[in-house]
């Protein structure tokens, strides 16, 4: 046998062996492509689908989710979305597709409003609920195609009755404010130590300073309390150093420095400062997320703060002749979402109490806007009480006279300088229910905050006088006849 005919048999036998392997690794790939595609012929790619939001929804309003595919082999193909199982009069809609890729908007009506341009691409879906849709559960499949490929998730949604008033108690006597004289005190003892020019601009944009947690606001709070317009130079200090910061990022700045109450109080004190309303306005159209509204979270890496410092942004900016209706409903909607989940549905575990704080915070706000989308919005009073409640039970550790910082630390640890950002909400419940219930775990909270916090640094002096005024105010002055809840809802689409 000659070498050429010998290397030929080689060839063939080494042919013939690496045709068996592949072979069985069909036998093992093919299988699995199988379940991932209902017609192997037509499949390419291989994609998985999560998602994440609330479940519950009140009539008349949206319910936002996060669609979030993986594709691990490119599909070479658009990824078009669905909803099945959804009650009549309900809707589905991604508007992110409608912004970015891949519909087809040149026809009259657009097509492919559905059409995404790769299942690897997260997702807003947002399902309107009309008001004329029965309340009850639903069950809903969530559904993507791509390359031939059908990917599905069951995902439940309760559908609720606009909620009544909260119940109130009448009120016979208010106690006094435990620790309100040292409260007092220490507000003018470091605030006077914090108000340094010189120290303020050194500092410049460091988070540790005192512009971090709206130090503006703060100042201008401390001369409103005391009826001393001498403050009113502190927080021009703060301005001359935040102000700047923002004008020259265009409003650009991390998604946790959006601060507009100082800028918003500095420009109606003084119209001449143009400066401070084109920041504050700055900071709505172009921070993080404000084009979007903030999002839909779930657990560490979620935008709680960020979504709820836009909240606020979107109100101010309407103040200062910047309306933005849309967004400003879309971020609410947004946060009643994210306490559904921690504290309703109870789907999402992650908690950090003073974030839910300043949730809080922004709700109130709104829920007290006279040019809110909807005046009044009956969803707020129940959302801040659910979370109030499930706060004290979950992330109040008496020993400490403090909320923990995060349920995640191993051990938890109490963060008294912190309490200040949660305490007006319990207050807020207090005014408008009469519970004595919210007045005691209030003055506790307060309490914990007036004595656990450090002062010395500007960050955290600012968090502690950034809301505690409200806190303040709404313990001296329930109200036990808190306006009843609405019977029809001005709905911003």
């Amino acid at each position: 046998m000659n070498s050429h005919f010998r290397m030929t048999i080689h060839d063939a036998n080494t042919g013939i062996a690496r045709v068996k392997t592949l072979f069985k690794a069909a036998q093992i790939v093919f299988p699995i492509l199988c379940v991932l595609c209902p017609s192997l012929a037509l499949a390419t790619g291989a994609f998985t689908l999560s998602a994440y939001g609330p479940n519950n929804v009140v009539v008349g309003n949206d319910l936002y989710i996060q669609e979030t595919p993986t594709m691990t082999v490119d599909t070479l193909d658009y990824a078009y979305y669905y909803v099945d199982g959804l009650p009549a009069g309900a809707t589905a809609s991604w508007p992110y597709i409608l912004t970015t890729c891949c519909p087809t908007l040149t026809t009259t009506p657009p097509t492919n409003l559905n059409r995404g341009y790769r299942p690897s691409i997260t997702e807003l879906l947002k399902i309107n609920v009309p008001s004329t849709v029965p309340t009850g559960t639903y069950n809903l499949t969530l559904r993507i195609q791509s390359g031939g490929i059908t990917q599905t998730l069951p995902y439940t949604m309760t559908v609720n009755p606009v909620p009544g008033s909260l119940p109130k108690q009448v009120i016979s006597s208010i106690p006094p404010i435990p620790s309100l004289s040292t409260w007092q005190s220490n507000m003018t003892t470091y605030g006077q130590k914090l108000c340094n020019s010189a120290t303020i601009t050194s500092l410049g944009t460091w988070d540790g300073n005192i512009w971090f947690y709206d130090g503006i606001r703060v100042y201008y709070q401390i001369a409103d309390y005391t009826g001393d317009p001498t403050w009113n130079a502190c927080a021009g200090y703060v301005e001359s150093v935040y102000k700047p910061y923002v004008l020259s990022n265009g409003g650009g700045v991390q998604a946790y420095f959006v601060f507009p109450h100082g800028l918003y109080q500095a420009y109606s004190r003084n119209h001449s400062d143009v400066d401070a309303q084109t920041a504050a306005i700055d900071l709505v159209t172009n921070s993080p997320y404000a084009k979007k509204g903030g999002g839909v979270s779930f657990g560490v890496t979620g935008l709680q703060r960020e979504t709820a410092y836009l909240v606020s942004a979107y109100r101010i900016a309407g103040l200062l002749g910047s309306p933005q209706p849309v967004l400003y409903a879309q971020s609410v909607n947004f946060v009643l979402g994210m306490i559904d989940q921690m504290f309703v549905s109870n789907t999402d575990p992650y908690l950090k109490p003073f974030v839910v704080g300043l949730m809080m915070e922004a709700l109130i706000q709104y829920y007290q806007d006279p040019n809110a989308p909807v005046l009044n919005d009956p969803r707020v009073p129940p959302a801040i009480k659910a979370a109030a409640d499930a706060l004290w039970a979950r992330a109040w550790m008496p020993a400490s006279n403090a909320f923990y910082y995060q349920s995640t630390d191993s051990p938890l640890a109490a963060s008294p300088d912190l309490n200040l950002l949660i305490a007006p909400a319990y207050a807020w419940l207090y005014k408008m229910t009469g519970n004595p219930v919210y007045q005691q775990e209030g003055d506790l909270i307060f309490q914990g905050g007036v004595s656990g916090s450090w002062l010395t640094g500007g960050k955290q002096f600012s968090q502690s006088y950034r809301w505690s005024f409200d806190y303040v105010n709404w313990r001296s002055h329930p109200d036990i006849t808190p306006p009843a809840a609405p019977t029809s809802l001005k709905i911003i689409q």
